[in-house]
């Protein structure tokens, strides 16, 4: 078991030490001078492979364990020596189980390679084996890394698998990490059979298996826990294909609020957050020197000696990958041992609000708890905390927690010397603004430029030559197809994209990508030769309903994956069932699995469901792919609304059932940004113009009454009434607002409701909400976040918005006359050709803002801050205040309409002098 688990890369360290006893202590392993038989070189029986094969033959499904007992006699050996003939027994039957286990969990590999008949393939390898001499020397135990030995060995068997039909490459994968399982290897084969091994110790003056400890036994396990995960098949890859031979280093730059005071000034004219650093082209040999605190550019870096580095990406950008690299760069290529090394998917804390106030605790107890190894405070480690996005949609999280829980870290990290820290995010999450200069370095993984692209497409068709994509076909798209080479920039949409056969042409965004793909996958499966026989009775739209169901529950849940016994009660498993011919889930289930990137887990400690005894769990490769499936199943089921019978009528009639299904999709948790995107960019690729008019017909026909309920149905009296109503709503107005909708429709007697609502969906998190058209006029809006909210042609005349936040927002030909503007912040807002007259600015922010044909008359501003604010071909008629402005601040001022008597007034001369900026004729006539 443990092996197939090491050689799959789906490491479960709680099994590992289960059946593994500890690693080796280095010191004192000294040979005892009156033995003479130390020295002596054995050799491996030149039938080895012989027998291997003979052995894979007579078990073919049979994992190692059950068929230990048929390994090799030791009394075979014509050796007078007892103990010698254990010496050899143990390393013998530690290769043998290695290389039967490699064979046995790759069996993809060699479905189609007839033991039988390759048995006389070994046969020119026979003499090969008969020159490998073992000598158990000094370091034959402990350094296995630098054993001749085992290295002609390892080279030996992969010569024999391309003797009987392997791929050079795959042969290279599968033994990868030949040394380090043939070490834990021996370990097994001592552990099991303790009694009779002891005799061993004979042979040395300190048994080296003597000063095992728990500690040494857990770290060295965890190590190549950490370290597989960079050498483990990539994305289910069928041929074989790590992430090693796939992974691109990419480039980065550097958040420019983490440059010095000088640096800043010197790149003034920089408009981008993130900036280049010189000394750096690879990110690895930054992070290196980061954990060394020798990082190159510190006459660049305001604190480069911080010992948090957070690294900020898209969506399947590589930030993972990156992650698993990194560990695999210092522990087996730089060999950087002296630290100690900790890798914690943060989705997988469940402690989350004690995390946010005490991490390092939280931290410790993880690790203690799960891989059941120290967090050493006073010694040197490196700490990655991987997903710090994830945390955002954890319950009862929102933004607010995410800032105290990076406050928390910076301090904790100043507490901790000699301990470094990574954290990995999506961008959005963090606000970059309030994260300690002194605490934190900020990268940003840029996207792969055309030659990274061409480096990632030659390595992946070393493993699929007849991929559609090839240089020439991405040197087309770069110079031809510009959505797309915008789309290719990121990893995993270029791995995707190079799995299927797609006419680039026809693409328009990455929803387009995910689509054709499953649709490929799925069609897959019904090619000439008809469909497999575990999916036999299943129409197509049958099996993508059911992966979208899959998606939808793993989203609902509490954890990234779903419990085998909790997929075989879902409603869509039994309805999976039915329409199989063969009633056989378990069969049924791999092919799926295999073919539309899902994958075995363990369950965490934490996930505790007694009536539950199966230990693993189902989730998808790469988190995109869920996020994508669940946006099609919401918006596929949103569809199900204008369903009909055969005679007319709609098969969801009543409000009542058409809340009850839409809240069976939307009610349990709301649905995430990446989500929502994907969610919008399916109703953008829809052409057909008369279904989605439907649809909205639909929708508004259920509107009023969704409202006049608070969107909570009744039928969930388990689920928390407001919290389930908010994730409902914002589900339901977020399809709603993109049906092309161009008029108000909140209606008048529930426009309070609505409010309410988008109040309370806003008052903790960020959410995208399209507003635009739609009349908030007369309503209080106090404190609300409209943080990246579209308000396009939005009514928000007489509102009361202290405290509100436009930072981001997107807002055109719109109304706020006469509202309260007090404490407002809009930085970096784009307004273009609106209303804001009769009103009064106090203390706002208008920071990076961009204002075009904007109105502003008989609008105060008082003791409101503008830098880099932009202001063009406004009018600011009847301005009777404006106190304590510095608008030399601003970035322009272009053709101001009636401001040159109020700046006159105003303003003392020296400040117009140095406001040599803003520009326009009538400042200076």
């Amino acid at each position: 078991m443990l092996f197939v688990k090491v050689l799959l890369g789906t490491i479960f360290i709680l099994v590992i030490l289960d059946e593994i006893l500890t690693l080796f202590m280095i010191e004192n392993i000294i040979p005892k001078e009156t033995i003479a038989y130390y020295n002596r070189k054995f050799k491996i029986e030149k039938g080895f492979f012989k027998n291997l094969f003979l052995l894979v033959k007579d078990n073919p499904s049979k994992p190692i364990d059950e068929i230990a007992s048929t390994f090799f006699n030791v009394n075979v050996i014509k050796v007078a020596e007892l103990d010698e003939k254990k010496v050899y027994g143990l390393i013998f039957n530690s290769l043998e189980r290695v290389c039967y286990h490699i064979i046995w969990s790759n069996q993809e590999l060699f479905s189609n390679i007839n033991f039988a008949k390759q048995i006389n393939c070994t046969k020119p390898l026979q003499e090969d084996l008969e020159r490998l001499e073992i000598e158990i020397d000094f370091d034959f135990f402990y350094n296995y890394k630098k054993n001749e030995f085992i290295q002609n060995f390892t080279t030996l068997f992969q010569e024999c698998m391309i003797t009987i039909g392997v791929e050079k490459l795959f042969a290279g994968n599968l033994t990868f990490n030949f040394e380090r399982l043939l070490y834990i290897a021996m370990i097994k084969e001592r552990s099991s059979k303790d009694y009779y091994y002891q005799s061993i110790g004979q042979v040395y003056k300190n048994d080296p298996f003597k000063n095992f400890t728990q500690h040494r036994k857990s770290q060295e396990l965890y190590l190549l826990y950490l370290t597989k995960f960079y050498t483990s098949t990539i994305l289910g890859d069928q041929n074989g294909m790590t992430l090693a031979n796939l992974y691109v280093a990419p480039d980065f730059s550097v958040f420019k609020e983490c440059l010095t005071k000088e640096e800043q000034k010197n790149r003034y004219h920089n408009e981008r957050v993130f900036w280049s650093l010189g000394n750096y082209r690879n990110v690895h040999d930054l992070i290196y020197d980061y954990t060394e605190n020798e990082i190159q550019d510190e006459n660049t870096l305001e604190n480069a000696a911080a010992n948090c580095l957070m690294i900020l990406g898209y969506p399947g950008q590589g930030k993972t990958s990156l992650c698993y690299r990194t560990l695999y760069n210092l522990i087996e290529e730089r060999r950087k041992l002296d630290t100690n090394y900790y890798l914690i998917k943060l989705r997988n804390i469940s402690e989350t609000k004690e995390l946010i106030n005490n991490p390092i605790k939280v931290i410790s107890s993880f690790v203690a708890d799960i891989f059941e190894i120290e967090f050493e405070r006073k010694e040197e480690n490196l700490v990655i905390l991987d997903g710090l996005d994830e945390l955002y949609m954890k319950e009862g999280l929102n933004s607010n927690d995410i800032d105290e829980f990076c406050r928390e870290l910076g301090n904790a990290s100043t507490l901790l010397p000699n301990t470094k820290f990574i954290i990995t995010s999506r961008y959005g999450y963090v606000n970059l603004e309030r994260l300690k200069k002194n605490e934190f370095i900020v990268l940003s993984l840029n996207e792969f430029d055309v030659e990274r692209q061409q480096e990632w497409v030659a390595k992946y068709r070393l493993f699929h030559p007849d991929s559609n994509l090839d240089s020439k076909q991405l040197e087309y798209i770069n110079q031809n197809i510009e959505h797309v080479s915008e789309l290719i920039r990121q990893p995993i949409l270029l791995h995707l994209i190079s799995k299927v056969e797609i006419d680039y042409d026809a693409l328009s965004n990455r929803t387009d990508i995910y689509n054709k793909l499953f649709d490929t996958l799925i069609g897959r499966k019904w090619e000439k030769k008809g469909q497999i026989d575990n999916l036999l009775g299943l129409t197509k739209t049958s099996l993508r309903r059911y992966i979208r169901d899959i998606a939808l529950s793993i989203f609902q849940g509490d954890y990234e994956y779903i419990r085998k016994k909790d997929l075989e009660e879902l409603p869509a498993t039994q309805s999976f069932l039915n329409k199989l011919e063969k009633d056989n889930l378990r069969d049924s289930l791999k092919s799926i699995m295999i073919s539309f990137y899902f994958q075995e887990v363990k369950r965490k400690k934490t996930d505790t469901v007694e009536e539950d005894s199966s230990n693993y769990a189902i989730e998808f490769l790469h988190k995109s792919l869920q996020e994508y499936l669940v946006a099609e199943k919401v918006w596929h089921g949103f569809l199900e609304l204008i369903d009909k019978r055969a005679n007319g009528e709609y098969f969801i009639d009543t409000w009542q059932d058409a809340l009850e299904h839409i809240s069976d999709i939307l009610s349990s948790k709301i649905i995430s940004k990446e989500v929502t995107e994907y969610l919008i960019e399916l109703i953008q690729n829809e052409k057909d113009i008369r279904l989605k008019n439907d649809l909205k017909e639909r929708l508004q026909l259920y509107f009023n009454s969704f409202l006049n309920v608070n969107f909570h149905d009744s039928n969930r009296k388990k689920s928390p009434q407001i919290e389930s109503a908010i994730n409902t709503f914002y589900g339901f107005w977020t399809i709603f607002s993109h049906l092309d909708i161009d008029k108000n429709y909140i209606p008048s007697q529930y426009k309070d409701t609505f409010v309410q609502l988008l109040k309370w969906s806003l008052s903790q998190r960020h959410l995208y909400y399209n507003l635009s058209y739609q009349d908030l006029s007369h309503s209080n809006l106090k404190g609300v976040n409209f943080h990246e909210v579209d308000l396009n042609h939005t009514d928000l005349s007489y509102c009361s918005l202290q405290g509100a936040s436009f930072e981001n927002a997107s807002i055109t030909k719109s109304n706020f006359y006469s509202s309260e503007l007090h404490r407002i912040d809009f930085s970096y807002a784009m307004i273009y050709d609106t209303d804001i007259s009769y009103c009064t600015l106090i203390n706002c922010n208008l920071s990076s803002i961009i204002v075009e044909k904007c109105d502003f008359a008989h609008t105060d501003f008082l003791k409101c801050f503008y830098l880099s604010a932009s202001f063009e071909n406004c009018n600011f008629t009847e301005i009777s205040n404006m106190s304590k402005v510095d608008l030399y601040l601003c970035e322009k001022m272009i053709a101001p309409n009636n401001l040159d008597k109020l700046i006159k007034d105003s303003l003392p001369d020296e400040k117009l002098t140095k406001n040599t900026s803003i520009i326009g004729n009538e400042l200076f006539e």
